[in-house]
């Protein structure tokens, strides 16, 4: 009998990284586990401010999604001092929160995840007319050639692993990963206008928010959502749903119990009918969400010092 112990520590391109440590013995897994090492502290790092500073202060946890934070601290702040944005105050909020929400979307896709699955050498062998691409396959060339240690960063080296085979997905992906980098920009600037800026938009605050809206600032919003908006419906559709269809597999492994739960998100102006509906779907049965069900265990919980 053969056995041994494989660790992978840590687990990256996710929020808060994991270790895996898995016992395999005669080339069968017989024990594995997964636990998050990663000491966020958010509610330590409150410890000794106002309550009122809450979502300013959470939000400096992440770079990428300071937006959550800053909402889950304004409604918690709401139920606790039984507080409910007006109208306005709940539709610039929705607004905030639901730009960089699609920014979010798009930097996790492309930025963070899409060189795992796409192959980036199929550029080398590009031959269209499109000037980003070209330049890219140009650019990506005169790295290979040049001799450095690590070339055409980021994009290269890889690991050699499996990737997308279909050279139109692979070439559109690479494509809207170029293109996307000022529609992440736009989705940004559209933050900022009634967020103050971003990252870390300073104001969403319990109630609502602290921004005056402007017919300019709206308009402004709505022109960088119309130029926005066809990329998200055409090009990220078609590259998400592409790279999905080409690796079916991971739709069953290591799937779980196949129970869904959802949070109710982006409210209507008057703070009821949820955008994104609450709920659960426990054996293929949907029900609604009962926040008293869900318990938190610390059993298994450390902390390295």
């Amino acid at each position: 009998m053969t056995a041994r112990r494989v660790v992978v520590d840590p687990v990256t391109r996710i929020e808060g990284h994991l270790r895996v440590e898995t016992q395999i013995e005669n080339g069968q897994v017989t024990d594995a586990r997964c636990s998050a090492d990663m000491f966020r502290g958010i509610e330590a790092a409150l410890v000794g401010y106002d309550a009122r500073v809450a979502q300013q202060v959470t939000q400096r946890v992440c770079g990428v999604c300071p937006y959550a934070h800053a909402e889950a601290a304004s409604l918690a702040l709401e139920d606790a001092m039984g507080l409910r944005p007006n109208r306005n105050g709940q539709l610039l909020r929705n607004l905030i929160v639901g730009a960089y929400q699609l920014q979010d979307y798009l930097l996790h896709f492309y930025t963070l995840c899409a060189l795992d699955f796409i192959d980036i050498t199929a550029v080398l062998r590009y031959q269209g007319r499109d000037a980003a691409l070209s330049g890219l396959r140009d650019w990506v060339r005169k790295e290979l050639a040049s001799g450095k240690v690590f070339p055409a960063a980021p994009f290269l080296p890889r690991y050699q692993a499996v990737y997308v085979e279909n050279p139109e997905v692979n070439i559109s992906a690479i494509k809207s990963y170029v293109d996307a980098l000022p529609v992440m920009a736009d989705l940004h600037k559209m933050v900022a206008l009634f967020g103050a800026k971003a990252p870390h938009p300073t104001t969403i605050e319990a109630g609502g928010v602290t921004t005056r809206p402007k017919v300019d600032m709206i308009m402004r919003y709505e022109q960088l959502l119309e130029r926005i908006a066809p990329f998200i419906e055409e090009n990220f559709r078609r590259d998400l749903l592409g790279v999905a269809a080409e690796f079916p597999g991971y739709f069953h492994e290591g799937k779980g119990y196949g129970n869904l739960l959802s949070f109710p998100y982006l409210p209507e102006d008057s703070g009821e009918n949820f955008m994104i509906a609450g709920g659960a779907s426990i054996a293929g049965q949907y029900e609604p969400l009962d926040i008293g069900r869900i318990t938190e265990d610390h059993r298994f919980s450390y902390l390295h010092r």
